[in-house]
């Protein structure tokens, strides 16, 4: 065999094989396998390419400050990397980590009644606000504004509080979003988006036009799924905008769906059912790797390419 017919048949032979660690991408529908722990939130790392899964723990306490919160490690691949990638060390403790975000090698998560920050590198805590003065018992998500700020949400008080990292102190905003859930912030039009949870109001797409400081110079609200029941939101880069929803409580006509939104929340909506979910919640996604939604109560990720859902 030449050399050259002889590389030819390597190459052939090689190529089939997974490239985990070098860009393999499950398909829609894949689930991560891993034994998560009820995980509420899932960030995407653009810099390392990896996901993180914030973990409410062993039991769904979402309020319990028991010390078995904690955040998963992703590999692209769709296999879980490290199940207790923080906290690292018993220097620090996660309760009921729900929305995170990373930001500059940061990760950032709201842990009940404190959004609590940490190396990525280090795997190591760095920094802490504290939100208890607000008497908050359960904050959601959070969205990055820019390198100092944050939003994050009170969802049984229905505001949405400004977190300034560097003077480690928080600001509600001149809104009330009742049943404020997901959060996700459009810099180039300072706008904040936030949809809702149950409730009266049920499934709104709030649109939120921010000013210098966090002031609010306009915000309204669209009914989007009456008596529905938005958990995460994600502005995606054609404008478009998916919501996770969990349906409507009792009704099986109604059941868990991602909803795509059109025009930057003002345009048509489409419906993505996902079958034989319990409760899609705070999701992230990224250009080739599809959307990575916890379901909640079935201590599951999965992936879905909503795309390839739309006929």
């Amino acid at each position: 065999m030449s050399a050259s017919r002889c590389l030819c048949f390597l190459l052939g032979f090689l190529l089939p094989l997974p490239l985990s660690g070098f860009g393999q991408t499950p398909p829609d529908g894949h689930t991560v396998e891993g034994n998560l722990m009820h995980p509420e939130s899932v960030a995407h790392d653009a810099e390392r390419d990896v996901f993180y899964a914030a973990n409410v723990g062993e039991e769904l306490a979402t309020t319990a400050k028991d010390g078995d919160g904690s955040i998963a490690r992703l590999a692209p691949d769709g296999t879980v990397e490290s199940l207790r990638f923080l906290p690292a060390s018993d220097d620090a403790t996660l309760h009921a980590p729900k929305g995170t975000v990373v930001l500059d090698g940061r990760l950032y998560t709201a842990d009940i009644d404190r959004v609590v920050g940490f190396s990525l590198d280090e795997r190591a805590k760095v920094t802490e606000v504290s939100l208890q003065d607000k008497d908050v018992s359960f904050l959601n998500d959070v969205a990055v504004v820019d390198d100092q700020t944050l939003v994050v949400s009170a969802s049984r008080q229905g505001r949405l509080y400004r977190v300034d990292l560097d003077e480690k102190s928080a600001t509600a905003l001149d809104v009330d979003v009742p049943g404020a859930n997901g959060l996700t912030y459009a810099a180039s039009e300072d706008v904040l988006y936030a949809v809702t949870f149950g409730g009266e109001q049920g499934g709104q797409l709030w649109t939120i036009e921010l000013g210098a400081n966090g002031t609010v110079r306009d915000a309204s609200a669209r009914t989007i799924l009456e008596q529905g029941r938005f958990d995460g939101v994600v502005r995606r880069p054609d404008d478009r905008l998916l919501i996770s929803g969990w349906g409507v409580d009792g009704d099986s006509a109604s059941p868990p769906a991602l909803y795509r939104v059109a025009d930057g929340g003002s345009g048509s909506v489409t419906t993505i059912e996902l079958p034989n979910w319990t409760g899609p919640a705070d999701f992230d996604c990224a250009r080739t790797r599809g959307c990575w939604i916890p379901d909640l109560p079935e201590s599951a990720v999965r992936v879905v390419r909503p795309g390839e859902r739309i006929k």
